[in-house]
């Protein structure tokens, strides 16, 4: 999806396409081994930085930690460096290929937050996954993925699973 830009005038000038910053909306499931390989093609072919964007929708993530850890921000900050190293393990060894890898860790709701750090960024495409959701999720959650199309002013690449 690529909305018109205002700013763009027709002109008789070769236009130069580049994809310096991508970003990549992940949820860490099997399901995201799509929209990986998608911004790994573009970034080798453009030379881009992929940015990996994972959402905390709450403060501590149950699945990825106990909270009877610790005192909470030791919870938290262990989450935290948890996650980043989840994300970073997207792409092991990456040397070589001509594009690098960046964690990033937001707090909030996935599609708001996928939008404004895109924005944040002035990155040059966002890429995303589609999940299945029943008819009563969606009704209740939405979907991030749609939440991303309708709000986003940066081109979006919507990668359907396999």
């Amino acid at each position: 999806i690529i909305r018109p830009q205002k700013r763009f005038k027709r002109s008789e000038e070769k236009v130069h396409f580049a994809l310096k910053n991508v970003v990549v909306g992940c949820d860490l499931t099997p399901d995201i081994s799509p929209v990986l390989e998608y911004a790994r093609y573009f970034a080798k072919k453009f030379n881009s930085n992929i940015h990996l964007l994972y959402t905390m929708e709450s403060p501590v993530d149950e699945n990825l930690i106990d909270k009877t850890e610790g005192p909470y921000d030791e919870v938290q900050q262990t989450l935290m460096h948890r996650l980043r190293d989840r994300l970073l393990d997207l792409y092991p060894n990456t040397t070589g290929e001509g594009f690098t890898v960046k964690a990033v860790l937001e707090t909030g709701i996935p599609g708001e937050a996928l939008v404004r750090y895109t924005k944040q960024q002035a990155a040059d495409l966002m890429i995303v996954g589609i999940k299945r959701h029943g008819t009563i999720e969606k009704f209740l959650v939405g979907s991030t993925t749609e939440a991303v199309i309708r709000h986003s002013s940066s081109p979006v690449l919507v990668v359907h699973p396999t």
